[in-house]
């Protein structure tokens, strides 16, 4: 399945220009800034959707479920992976970045165990980024889930990020951690989707 969700990211990048909005500020000046979280989940959901229609495999988006980082209202997923018998066997979560900024980060990777009652594993974090730098962003990601303690999972006892692809539009890594005794693997993608003219 990873290897799936990394070839929809890998045509995300390829339409990049398409999930940017864009603004002339003068007659000399385009800006681009990308767009709503939720229009660039519909598309990944479509292309995911596409892609696994013959495994009978799918992706639901923006369900309700579990609770939410107040834990006073149900939580809003951005999206579970079902079976053929609508079984979730995944998880898939996503935000946009444009800088490290560890609340964002902190807040998507805390808010996981409130939806997630089933332990599922694997789990995906999404982030589309739009920042000058990926390399310091991506540099910067690492460190931060490196040190981080997430909300109800616990780390191994030797835990290392595993940087699986590493480029200048593309950062997947893997990572193990826990609840209770069960193993949990994520898988964290960033997607550089800045564009410039």
């Amino acid at each position: 399945m990873k290897n799936i969700i990394q070839d929809i990211s890998l045509e995300l990048l390829l339409r990049k220009k398409n999930l940017n909005i864009h603004s002339i500020s003068s007659p000399q000046k385009t800006n681009y800034r990308i767009t709503k979280e939720d229009l660039i989940n519909d598309w990944f959901t479509s292309l995911f959707d596409k892609r696994m229609s013959e495994a009978r495999i799918g992706l639901r988006d923006q369900k309700r479920g579990g609770e939410s980082s107040s834990a006073k209202s149900p939580g809003e997923i951005d999206g579970y992976i079902t079976g053929s018998d609508n079984t979730r066997i995944s998880l898939f979560e996503a935000f946009r970045l444009f800088s490290v900024d560890t609340t964002v980060i902190e807040e998507h990777l805390d808010k996981i165990a409130g939806y997630d009652n089933e332990a599922l594993s694997p789990l995906f974090i999404m982030a589309y980024c739009d920042v000058p730098s990926f390399e310091s962003l991506s540099d910067g990601y690492k460190t931060l889930i490196n040190r981080k303690e997430y909300v109800s999972f616990s780390k191994p006892k030797i835990h290392e990020i595993n940087v699986l692809e590493d480029n200048d539009q593309l950062w997947i890594a893997k990572e193990t951690r826990f609840r209770k005794s069960k193993e949990i693997i994520f898988y964290h993608f960033l997607l550089n989707l800045r564009f410039t003219s």
